[in-house]
């Protein structure tokens, strides 16, 4: 993923000629997340289905980044790509899930790896 955040995100461009570059937006959107300001569900972050792998998805208008949270605020990304990408290529956002899955399987972590079944509350400080 750092190769992909130092090199493809700086060529992108928005997908919507009126936002701002995918750059800007993930700036945006990781400065939100470490400064605590409180994320919308749905249109800033998801749990990925099927709800069970506890995979999350932070988003922005043009870009998804992938991961799981080890505890309360600790979000570790594994995978990004745009959103076009995720909504054109079939099985591309079940291939991310799995692989942070896998990332997650491992790594080696004080237990537990993930929080399980955890809703907004259970993720964000808030």
């Amino acid at each position: 993923m750092e190769n992909w955040i130092r090199n493809e995100l700086k060529e992108l461009v928005a997908f919507e000629p009126t936002d701002i570059s995918p750059q800007l937006q993930a700036r945006a959107l990781f400065k939100m997340f470490i400064t605590g300001e409180a994320l919308s569900e749905g249109e800033e972050f998801r749990l990925m289905l099927p709800m069970e792998h506890d995979v999350y998805e932070l988003k922005s208008a043009d870009l998804r980044f992938f991961g799981w949270f080890y505890r309360p605020s600790v979000f570790i990304a594994v995978a990004a790509d745009t959103m076009e990408r995720v909504h054109t290529i079939a099985g591309l956002s079940s291939a991310y899930r799995n692989a942070v899955s896998a990332a997650r399987a491992s790594i080696d972590l004080d237990p537990p790896k993930y929080i399980e079944g955890a809703s907004i509350r259970h993720v964000f400080s808030i």
